[in-house]
């Protein structure tokens, strides 16, 4: 599942990057995926959900717009619109989620090697710190008080660049532990 999410974004990232004329049938794909991610962090951060729920319905008036489009190309913009509208909130989510899944990949990779010693505290210590950085950010997100959409993408902002740099931290451990 998380392969085929990711798989969905880096396509969809792609089409925007290269702007990419979209289609209805595409559109409704990352629609549905969107709200099913969008679903999935209002369950894993209900204190945001009055944002989330504000954004979706932004969106849904966007996207219902769309219905009424009869010319196909015109329809697949409105409907790509929608799903910009939508992913203006969802896309550091769904970034904090696949930086975390990194993290946890990185540290997988070095969690159960045989070490000397001095690189056995190493690890340890690297792995720790990566839970750390991956526990407080989800401890900030889960009892944040932000109330505005703007107060959330700071929010997410400060853990994403947290978690890049926890990131870049194990990944430089394990590449110190795989020479060895």
């Amino acid at each position: 599942m998380r392969k085929e999410i990711f798989l969905f974004l880096l396509v969809t990232t792609i089409g925007f990057v290269f702007n990419c004329k979209p289609s209805s049938k595409n559109e409704l794909q990352y629609w549905e995926n969107n709200k099913k991610e969008l679903a999935e962090a209002s369950a894993k951060y209900p204190n945001f959900k009055g944002i989330f729920d504000a954004k979706l319905k932004l969106a849904e008036a966007i996207w219902a717009e769309s219905d009424a489009i009869s010319d196909e190309e015109k329809k697949a913009e409105k409907m790509k619109e929608a799903n910009e509208k939508l992913n203006e909130i969802l896309n550091p989510f769904t970034q904090i989620k696949y930086k975390i899944d990194g993290i946890e990949k990185s540290i997988d990779k070095i969690d159960d090697k045989k070490l000397k010693t001095a690189d056995d505290r190493v690890r340890d210590n690297a792995i720790a710190d990566a839970r750390n950085t991956i526990s407080s950010i989800n401890s900030k997100l889960i009892n944040s008080t932000a109330a505005t959409e703007e107060e959330v993408l700071a929010l997410t902002k400060d853990a994403i660049s947290e978690l890049i740099s926890a990131k870049n931290k194990i990944d430089k451990v394990v590449k110190a532990l795989k020479k060895k």
